[in-house]
């Protein structure tokens, strides 16, 4: 504190001194005499607690700092792995942390009388170098939910927690994490950094970079070098969604707010209503569909019934229609449009097309290209290809609506795994039993069947008996909607961490219904 305490002053008091902002400060310590911190070689430091007075609070709320309010979490956390590999010191230091960071947020809301518009949650152990001007801060937020946090240290693909900006509904999520821990570190291991992208991207909040630089600073003073361009994570200026993921955090791109205009077979923009285009376009009548079965091969659990042509003739099909001619293809880290330069015929091969690729990933290419401006037209057909995760694949469809028609289709593959085991997320050929099937992996991509059928009953969804693990075919888009893309954190985060039983998986083989391949619209 006497290290600090004249930069808290000037960065943080003083730089919002304006009679408009009206501050309380709530100092939420525990209180220690002595500093063993094996990690930042403070070993047997003694600490004056009575420096904590310097900060001028309108409101304390101090404990003695001892194992006594730690110990449940910290019991159930040693039954796993010490992931800093000093003797728990580190996990101890983190729960004290939390515990404290909890107690202030159970006072604030104590507080019947006063109603915060905003939170700065600042550590008193750190060297501010920046001012943190609220209103400036603010101004970037929208909506509610938003958080600001700095852009540098953030470890294990996390986000930064010593020090962070919010409104009420994203202070909630920050001051309460210590109530996701168990939730948490049941599937990830526990990280500070991780363990906020976790309660941030569960929360549905909206993120943006504070850029503000602060330094370290030990207990007998001495100030760690700090390097602010190195900077683990770029965060955005002015809010967006996340989601958290077991590599760490993903920044989602905000819609468009413009409206996507629609285009007639020519590429010329079309003067009508979504009203006129849309047919709903469910199998023709007498279309052939059939069952799959669960059987047994050598001992092991297999499906049985795919026996339709491979899917790239399927998808070539699809491809060479009449009215198919704008072609999205998302690889990994690639993406590729294809304008078709002549509309083909049953009695002529279509023209060479006219290629665009991006050598960036599907996230980036919607945050800054606009499909449309590039095809001159509506997406006609859509092929997601990158990777076997669902969240992932669901959040492609719902950037790929946005920009189609009605006629357009999106599809992908892997949709009818040939076992339970083919659906890891991440492939693990040893511990499987069925090893003439080591290799195959489909993810989790059958659980948006299901998904999609009951959140968007208005889309037309089949899926095609093609080998080697189906064709799914979605059409009858609707490029206003925002079903799935208001509710994708949720539903994600679901995706993710709430893993399928193989009941499930064969409740949903056995009820499926497949469609010839020459049949899908």
């Amino acid at each position: 504190m006497p290290t600090t305490i004249d930069a808290i002053r000037r960065n943080i008091y003083e730089s919002n001194s304006d009679k408009s902002v009206q501050i309380t400060t709530i100092a939420a310590l525990n209180l220690v005499t002595q500093i063993n911190n094996i990690r930042s070689k403070e070993a047997s430091t003694l600490v004056n607690p009575a420096e904590c007075l310097m900060l001028g609070a309108d409101h304390y709320v101090l404990a003695r700092q001892d194992d006594s309010a730690i110990t449940p979490h910290l019991t159930r956390l040693q039954s796993g792995t010490d992931n800093f590999n000093d003797n728990w010191a580190s996990i101890r230091n983190l729960l004290h942390q939390l515990t404290s960071l909890k107690r202030a947020w159970t006072f604030c809301e104590s507080i019947v009388s006063t109603r915060f518009d905003y939170y700065l949650f600042a550590r008193p152990d750190l060297l501010y170098l920046d001012e943190i001007r609220f209103l400036q801060i603010a101004e970037k937020f929208r909506g509610s939910g938003n958080i600001a946090l700095p852009a540098w240290h953030h470890w294990g693909g996390g986000l930064n927690d010593r020090f962070a900006f919010t409104d009420g509904l994203a202070a909630e999520h920050y001051a309460n994490r210590l109530d996701l821990l168990d939730e948490f570190n049941a599937q990830n291991g526990l990280s500070p950094e991780r363990l906020l992208g976790y309660a941030v991207g569960k929360g549905d909040c909206r993120i943006s970079e504070l850029p503000v630089r602060a330094q370290r600073v030990r207990a007998d003073g001495a100030i760690r070098d700090e390097n602010f361009e190195l900077k683990r994570r770029n965060l955005p200026h002015d809010g967006s969604r996340i989601l958290f993921t077991p590599e760490g955090v993903t920044i989602i791109p905000e819609a468009r707010v413009a409206p996507v205009p629609f285009y007639n077979s020519r590429g010329i923009p079309a003067s009508i209503s979504r009203n006129q285009l849309v047919g709903q376009q469910t199998p023709a009548t007498g279309s052939e569909t059939h069952q799959l079965r669960k059987m047994e091969h050598e001992g092991l659990p297999r499906v049985s019934g795919l026996s339709g042509p491979p899917t790239e003739a399927v998808i070539q099909r699809l491809g060479a229609g009449s009215n198919t001619r704008r072609f999205l293809n998302i690889g990994p880290n690639r993406v590729t449009l294809n304008i078709q330069q002549e509309t083909p015929t049953p009695n002529r091969e279509p023209s060479s097309p006219n290629v665009q690729s991006y050598d960036i990933s599907a996230d980036e290419f919607f945050a800054t290209t606009d499909p449309c401006e590039v095809l001159a037209g509506c997406i006609d057909l859509a092929h997601i290809k990158a990777q076997n995760h669902s969240e992932f694949v669901l959040r492609m469809i719902i950037n790929i609506e946005q920009y189609c028609s009605s006629n357009s289709k999106i599809i992908f593959t892997d949709v009818v795994p040939i076992n339970f085991e083919m659906t890891e997320r991440a492939r693990n050929m040893r511990a499987r039993k069925d090893q003439t099937l080591a290799r195959a992996c489909t993810g989790d991509l059958w659980r948006l069947v299901p998904l999609l059928r009951r959140e968007r009953p208005d889309l037309c969804i089949q899926v095609a008996n093609c080998r080697p693990t189906g064709l799914v075919v979605i059409s009858n888009l609707d490029p206003s909607s925002r079903k799935l893309r208001d509710d994708y954190i949720k539903t994600a985060h679901r995706l993710m961490f709430n893993h399928p039983s193989e009941d499930e998986f064969w409740a949903y083989i056995e009820t499926l219904e497949l469609f010839e391949a020459t049949q899908v619209c």
